[in-house]
C-alpha cells in the first residue's frame, strides 16, 4: 500500500493530504488524525482492559508507527 506515492516515511502532511483527497477539509483531517493518535497512544490500556496479553499488546503497540502521527 502507498500513500502520496510513498511506501514508507510518511509524515503528517501526507495523512492530511489523503484526508483532503477523501473530501475532508485540512482542519477536519488533522483533527481526526490527532484523535486517532490519542487512541493509539492509549492502546496498551485498551488492550489490558480487553484481556490482551502484555506480550501481544507490546508487539502491536510497537508496530503502530506512532511517530508519524503527531510531533
Amino acid at each position: 500500500m502507498s500513500l502520496s506515492g510513498k511506501r514508507d516515511h510518511f509524515d503528517l502532511s501526507d495523512l492530511v493530504r489523503f484526508g483532503v483527497f477523501c473530501d475532508l477539509k485540512p482542519k477536519k483531517a488533522e483533527d481526526i488524525i490527532r484523535e486517532m493518535h490519542m487512541h493509539v497512544e492509549n492502546g496498551l490500556t485498551f488492550a489490558e482492559q480487553a484481556g490482551v496479553t502484555e506480550k501481544t499488546a507490546q508487539t502491536i503497540h510497537r508496530a503502530m508507527r506512532r511517530e508519524i502521527l503527531i510531533h
